[in-house]
């Protein structure tokens, strides 16, 4: 099977990106109306006073401005970088977000979080052999945290054909280690949807 590029890659993601926009729209909406209905509450001690208003203005991209601002003053923040790359992962920009991911593990190459971060923006973007060296690499630097394994689950899952046996030992074994944790529910459903 041929594999795809980065930008088919991203064609496919675009309607995940519509529904983000409008949620997004809708969030500002809901803004506009929280600001209208509070600059409406005047003052109930007087009438004549003028309504209190609240100004709300959003900028667009102004988080990842602050945050390329911040790399920009000190290019090895790793928190800025992580946080970043998960705002690229997030919003469409997976190759990106995986080049800031490789730079941070680089700064932290014993980052297990870091691994998993960046394993499941491969995983997300259809780079399943590479999600798996990292999300690997993860559980080998901290075999305790389930996410590792669960998203190794999901490459299992996610590849053409699926190697569902492979799957469910993972999701077993995140059962295993952490059976209350939000990665052993989704474990157990995933094991229960490949019975």
């Amino acid at each position: 099977m041929a594999r795809r590029t980065p930008r088919q890659h991203d064609a496919e993601r675009q309607p995940w990106l519509a529904r983000a926009a409008a949620l997004s729209v809708s969030a500002l909406l809901l803004l506009g109306l929280l600001a209208g209905a509070v600059s409406q509450c005047g003052s109930p001690s007087s009438s004549t006073e003028e309504p209190l208003a609240i100004e709300i203005t959003v900028t667009p991209g102004a988080e990842e401005a602050r945050l390329r601002q911040r790399l920009a003053e000190n290019p090895e923040d790793v928190g800025a970088m992580i946080a970043l790359a998960d705002l690229l992962s997030n919003t469409g920009r997976g190759i990106e977000a995986v080049e800031l991911y490789e730079q941070a593990i680089q700064l932290r190459p014993d980052d297990a979080t870091l691994r998993v971060a960046l394993g499941r923006t491969l995983l997300n973007y259809g780079y399943y052999a590479d999600a798996e060296i990292q999300l690997q690499r993860a559980h080998e630097l901290d075999a305790s945290d389930p996410a590792a394994l669960y998203f190794l689950g999901q490459v299992y899952e996610s590849r053409s054909p699926p190697d569902t046996q492979q799957a469910r030992a993972m999701y077993e074994q995140v059962v295993e280690i952490a059976p209350d944790s939000p990665y052993g529910r989704l474990a157990r459903q995933r094991l229960d949807a490949l019975q």
